[in-house]
């Protein structure tokens, strides 16, 4: 999204260079249709579920009409399969359904070619025309090629077989061959250049066959076993009450409907021999599946949420979801096929609120950074430590030139975000050159040039200042950074008209706890301690409470310097409550306001005395050092 919006079109398509370039052909397509705000690309994403839900009903009937029940069974686990769980972030993964969707159609046209040889080239024209446009989309599903060849040996006698497949195999190994042979990028990613794991298998074909003969076990277990097992944890049922209604009222619609579309379809008899070609056709799909992702040595994993590595779950979602449809009507329990669809919807349901909790979470911390940094130089990188689980890595590195207005020059940013949880960095130092990328879009800056920032648990941003005294702890690896973070030099307290960042999160929230806390913070580094006690009278108003002690710190400060010790004084027994340990730091910070007070408002007696009883506190500090106004 940052990159379509700074570049435009052309920022898109450097993006996918020399890497699925149709994926970034689509999306820029889709830009110009639904612009950046997210809803518009949520309804996208349904609405290619549900096609590729209604293909795979009537290409599974084509295959045997008098089976309804297993070709909507079938739909139904496509719809919700459990081995990815990523349906939300659908921007990114529109194109996978997209491309399931062609795949899925492509195998109709096959099907429908072996029921009408009088119009047999126009549907295999159409077919392999489907299956390519899946292909270049995004790789994932070729493996399914080969499940293609299964249903036509399954329908076709040997001779005819032979003749059959030979259109398809001369359109997929030549896309096989220039995709694992010829496609390449710039740093060498398997992921993105099979190319790099069929070099390594030619010049180490032992290890690497062994190496890849356990990915391809591995892959069929959790891509078409496992998978299932997933929503089977305590997280069924450890939430809140209120969430507990709404998902299991959405699981137990869907096992209602479940019951009543089993009992419409029926079950009619079939011989033993039949079941035996459908679970022999499904196992055989499972087999084939992952073989893109046997070529680049790629494993799905499984892991709380979010668990990136479970998109490699997707080439078995088809094969995985039929071979459970076949176990699942053979055992003849409409009741345990309800059930099952009940908790797999549950698990789906809640990972979607997961991602709800984590976008308001994100949209939080934004909102957070423009309160607390109107303005940030350019060149500025920010150290975060907390961010949400859902743009971990460099997901989120290039929003600081969104939220800025920034106009980079081609191909580079002006601003970087390191997520501090997989930071990897060296020569950490002022001084030294930072930098970072986003693919082929490069950030160079100065380490001086920083900031250290840690989001809270309870969703609050804690700038760490290089200049205060305090000896404030926040997180370990902000702390260990706290040498370079520097806000008095790269933020400016210059508001923009318009932040391009917010505008796709909404509205400007109302202003709770964090908004005050932030533009106290953005006052204390100003010094400007009048508009800091108007600060902490509007939120203390308002009913506004801190969660941590520290959060009140810039309010204590800023009572004191305008004389109004009082308030200080309570707000300091409010921060030792809170977080007992503090004691250091607030003796500290009293012992520096005390040198600083206004003369013609000295700290009464009783304050001090009240203080000394919990606090190391002395009027007379002469070597003291003034907070926050350097």
């Amino acid at each position: 999204m940052s990159v379509y919006s700074l570049f435009g079109h052309a920022g898109v398509r450097t993006y996918f260079t020399n890497n699925r370039p149709v994926y970034g052909w689509l999306t820029n397509q889709l830009f110009v249709i639904l612009g950046v705000h997210p809803v518009g690309w949520h309804f996208v994403i349904l609405v290619a579920l549900a096609l590729t839900g209604i293909a795979t009903f009537f290409t599974f009937r084509a295959l045997w009409p008098a089976r309804a029940d297993l070709a909507w069974l079938t739909a139904v686990l496509v719809l919700l399969y459990p081995g990815f769980t990523q349906q939300s972030e659908s921007l990114s993964f529109i194109p996978h359904y997209v491309s399931l969707l062609l795949f899925v159609l492509s195998l109709r046209s096959t099907i429908a070619a072996l029921d009408n040889p009088n119009r047999f080239w126009l549907f295999t024209a159409a077919a392999i025309v489907l299956a390519l446009s899946s292909y270049t989309l995004i790789e994932y599903y070729l493996g399914l090629e080969l499940f293609r060849l299964l249903v036509i040996a399954y329908r076709t006698r040997l001779t005819s077989t032979r003749k059959t497949i030979i259109p398809y195999l001369a359109a997929w190994v030549p896309f096989v061959l220039f995709k694992g042979l010829f496609t390449h990028v710039d740093k060498g990613n398997s992921y993105r250049d099979p190319s790099v794991g069929l070099h390594n298998l030619v010049h180490h074909p032992l290890s690497g066959l062994l190496d890849r003969a356990g990915v391809f076990v591995h892959n069929i277990i959790f891509g078409g076993f496992l998978a299932w097992a997933r929503p089977f944890g305590p997280d069924l049922f450890n939430r809140s009450p209120s969430g507990l209604v709404v998902e299991y009222g959405l699981g137990v619609s869907v096992a209602v409907i479940a019951v009543l579309m089993l009992r419409y379809l029926g079950k009619p008899r079939e011989p033993n021999r039949q079941f035996c070609a459908q679970a022999l056709l499904a196992i055989g799909g499972l087999l084939v599946s992952g073989i893109p992702l046997v070529l680049s040595s790629l494993c799905v994993q499984f892991a709380p949420f979010p668990s990136f590595e479970d998109r490699f779950a997707l080439p078995f979602i088809l094969a995985s979801a039929f071979f459970l449809a076949v176990v699942l009507i053979r055992a003849g329990s409409g009741l345990l096929i309800a059930g099952l669809l009940c908790l797999f919807t549950v698990f789906q349901a809640q990972n979607q609120v997961n991602y709800a909790h984590d976008w308001a979470r994100l949209r939080s911390l934004f909102w957070q950074e423009a309160w607390r940094a109107p303005m940030l130089e350019v060149g500025t990188g920010i150290y975060l430590d907390g961010t949400p689980k859902t743009v971990i890595h460099d997901h989120n590195a290039g929003m600081l030139d969104l939220l800025y207005g920034a106009k980079p020059a081609p191909q580079t940013l002006d601003y970087y975000i390191y997520d501090l949880q997989y930071f990897r960095q060296p020569n950490l130092k002022p001084g030294s050159i930072a930098f970072g990328s986003v693919r082929e879009f490069q950030f160079h800056g100065q380490v001086a040039n920083s900031l250290v920032q840690w989001l809270s648990p309870n969703g609050v941003l804690h700038t760490v200042d290089n200049s205060s005294l305090l000896g404030i702890r926040y997180s370990g690896i902000t702390d260990a950074l706290a040498p370079i973070s520097a806000p008095s030099r790269v933020i400016e307290d210059k508001p923009l008209t318009s932040y391009r960042l917010l505008a796709i999160f909404g509205k400007e929230p109302q202003h709770d706890w964090s908004y005050y806390y932030q533009r106290a913070e953005l006052k204390s580094q100003e010094g400007d301690w009048e508009s800091i006690a108007l600060l902490g009278d509007a939120a203390l108003h308002s009913g506004y409470e801190p969660v941590e002690g520290t959060e009140l710190y810039p309010f204590i400060e800023g009572y004191a310097l305008v004389g109004r010790y009082s308030d200080a004084a309570k707000l300091t027994e409010n921060a030792l409550t809170l977080s007992p340990e503090l004691e250091q730091p607030l003796s500290t910070l009293w012992n520096s306001a005390l040198s600083h007070a206004p003369t013609t408002r000295p700290a009464p007696d009783n304050i001090i005395q009240a203080l000394g009883k919990k606090l190391d506190v002395s009027s007379d500090n002469p070597e003291s050092t003034s907070i926050g106004t350097e």
